[in-house]
């Protein structure tokens, strides 16, 4: 009777000790896992808003705002779901709702310089990485996240259409006209990947350029 209920006992307090240990580790695990969800959705926002520092706000065109806005929205809801209280949270959302609201909501200068140029074309291309991992990971709907990567991508093509064109311009201002001429070829052919629409109306512009700088070079 004594070793029967000692067996018992024995048995009860290994189960005992053996749940307590599940139930501590299980609420380890969801901490770790929280953490890191919350750490995911901090860097996810912040690189987004990093990017969009750095292009102009006619850029950001309907389909590339609506899939900006509802990528960064899940990022802060996870934010939200982990640490509602967190102290970031309200400057991010005012981030959002501003997004939300360009042109008026964001203020950018135009593109000045080649610097500026090749930071706008880097961030347009991230943007458009960031907007695609949206669309593998179901964070966004394939619609959506297809029609921003595109918005994203054929801005950053036009950027460097432009960027093209202005190094022509500046070569052909040094007489280097060949150099010129490379630029141009390049922008040409760069030209070639944007919407229809757009691309003609800057094919046309640039083959106007080349067909100039051809008769100029030709002439010297």
């Amino acid at each position: 009777m004594f070793s029967e209920l000692f067996l018992w006992i024995s048995i009860g307090s290994v189960a005992a000790i053996f749940g307590w240990a599940l139930y501590h580790y299980s609420s380890r695990s969801v901490a770790r896992r929280d953490t890191q969800r919350m750490s995911n959705a901090l860097m996810a926002t912040h690189n987004t808003f990093a990017a969009l520092d750095h292009v102009p706000s006619g850029m950001v065109t309907r389909d590339l705002r609506k899939g900006l806005v509802m990528m960064l929205a899940q990022h802060l809801n996870t934010l939200r779901e982990v640490q509602p209280r967190h102290p970031h949270l309200y400057e991010l959302d005012l981030r959002v709702q501003r997004l939300n609201k360009i042109p008026s909501g964001m203020l950018h200068q135009p593109i000045r310089s080649k610097k500026q140029r090749r930071e706008a074309v880097l961030a347009l291309e991230e943007l458009a990485q960031f907007i695609k991992q949206a669309g593998h990971t179901k964070l966004l709907p394939t619609r959506v996240s297809a029609l921003a990567h595109a918005a994203a991508t054929f801005a950053a093509q036009q950027v460097a259409v432009e960027s093209a064109r202005h190094a022509a311009k500046d070569a052909e201002n040094l007489h280097a006209y060949r150099h010129a001429l490379n630029f141009y070829y390049q922008a040409h052919a760069l030209c070639r990947k944007l919407p229809p629409l757009a691309g003609k109306a800057l094919s046309e512009a640039v083959t106007l350029d080349i067909e100039r700088l051809e008769s100029l070079s030709a002439r010297t």
